[in-house]
């Protein structure tokens, strides 16, 4: 199975993200990539050998991968999501919302890049930063509109 399935339906998959963040108090991590893209997997690769980074994934953040294809072209429901979010620069590429689906900010992982891989250190800044970013249980309203999944 890939990382970033380009079969997916990116709407169903961000409100089953909204639904989950919500229900469990966390932050939406969107991570635009590809199974193509060397720095994509190496960014997950990364991630999983090292277990601090996976606990505060797992524990502060709902990720849901969106897949593109080279040269950002991709199918067209994955296309019509990507669109509706904020301008992404290049892959692999981060956005955050809170629970609540408010998106708060863009990353490009260029910054975290080290060598032939990722900085530790400044990977684990960024989800300890953003790992707070959710709302309060008593000021989430599910009864509204959101931001991430379909209106």
């Amino acid at each position: 199975m890939p990382l970033y399935d380009p079969k997916q339906n990116s709407y169903e998959v961000a409100q089953a993200a909204l639904e989950r963040a919500r229900r469990e108090y966390k932050v939406i991590l969107v991570d635009v990539g590809g199974d193509w893209c060397v720095w994509c997997i190496e960014l997950n690769s990364f991630i999983e050998k090292h277990p601090d980074l996976k606990k505060l994934l797992d524990e502060y953040y709902v990720r849901v991968r969106i897949f593109v294809s080279e040269g950002f072209t991709t199918e067209k429901n994955n296309l019509q999501f990507l669109q509706a979010l904020p301008h992404i620069e290049a892959i692999p590429y981060f956005l955050v919302f809170n629970n609540e689906g408010t998106f708060l900010h863009s990353q490009r992982t260029l910054e975290f890049e080290e060598g032939n891989s990722y900085n530790h250190e400044r990977l684990k800044a960024f989800f300890e930063k953003w790992a707070d970013a959710k709302l309060p249980p008593e000021l989430i309203d599910t009864k509204n509109k959101t931001k991430v999944g379909r209106t």
